[in-house]
């Protein structure tokens, strides 16, 4: 499902959002890419941020990237010269469903509050069902 001039084509599972027009879904090994239509909008001046606590897979450099609860801390509002900020916080656009699972699974990962019936690849940190891996790429 690469676009034409693509350089790195995308995994399978992945496609193009036909909003932002940025990589989501979930791969073969599980891995779930969030672009923006599941992020936030600054509301003061408009700009989307990605979700933090997600990952996305880049299809220019054919890299997977990590957005850490911090991610929101280094914006900055782009406002002309005089421009007063609209308002404040941040509106919360819903994340997929996929999205939200990762975080949930991630969240208890975190916290040790795991259901005895998920078992963990230590070495990957991937939750294995039936064997196949599933879960956030690290």
């Amino acid at each position: 499902m690469a676009r034409k001039g693509d350089k790195h084509p995308l995994p399978a599972g992945l496609r193009i959002c036909r909003t932002c027009h940025e990589v989501r879904g979930t791969d073969s090994d599980g891995d779930v890419s969030a672009c923006y239509c599941s992020g936030l909008i600054c509301n003061a001046c408009g700009a989307r941020a990605r979700r933090p606590i997600t990952d996305y897979y880049d299809w220019r450099d054919g890299m997977w990237w990590h957005v850490p609860y911090f991610g929101l801390m280094g914006h900055r509002c782009k406002l002309k010269s005089g421009e007063k900020p609209g308002g404040t916080g941040w509106t919360d656009l819903g994340p997929d469903p996929e999205v939200v699972a990762y975080q949930e699974f991630v969240t208890r990962l975190a916290l040790g509050t795991l259901d005895p019936g998920d078992q963990i690849d230590t070495i990957e940190g991937k939750r294995l069902i039936g064997g196949m891996r599933a879960g956030p790429r690290h």
